[in-house]
């Protein structure tokens, strides 16, 4: 029986999160407390219309103290239609970097 278990809760490998426009805010909070736990450092990576729900989550594991904000980078690129050059598409990537708060422990414990 653990088997099965083990093969629905996948480990993260990395300390990076693409948040998506699709994905539902709890599941990426919990998400984002396994990869806290295990690295001790949370990237949060959107494109476009994801970025709201970057910032908000972000906000959100600040508020709630599991997180401490270190870094926030934005930049946007241009991408040419492959029709015609006038339709350029402007792609805004947002990276947020979280470092687990001295409080994380306990919370991390209490959420279980």
């Amino acid at each position: 029986m653990t088997s099965k278990i083990s093969n629905v809760i996948k480990v993260p490998e990395s300390f990076s999160l693409n948040v998506s426009v699709k994905g539902d805010i709890k599941a990426l909070k919990y998400q984002s407390m396994i990869i806290l736990k295990k690295f001790g450092c949370l990237e949060l990576c959107s494109i476009n219309l994801a970025s709201n729900s970057c910032v908000t989550l972000a906000e959100l594991l600040v508020r709630k103290g599991y997180a401490v904000l270190k870094k926030i980078t934005s930049n946007s690129s241009t991408q040419n239609s492959r029709d015609s050059e006038e339709n350029e598409k402007i792609n805004i990537n947002f990276k947020i970097v979280l470092l687990k708060s001295s409080k994380f422990e306990e919370l991390f414990a209490s959420f279980k």
